[in-house]
């Protein structure tokens, strides 16, 4: 019982934490598909 416990209070952290790391992994994409653009361009 204190092991589900202590899963539950930790789940919302690491819920946070997910969605960051799922947000910094979109921004590079984001920047390496901006920087083959600017890489085509040239």
């Amino acid at each position: 019982m204190g092991k589900a416990i202590a899963i539950k209070l930790i789940l919302p952290q690491l819920a946070s934490e997910f969605r960051q790391a799922e947000q910094v992994l979109k921004n590079a994409h984001k920047l390496m598909l901006s920087a083959k653009e600017y890489k085509h361009r040239w």
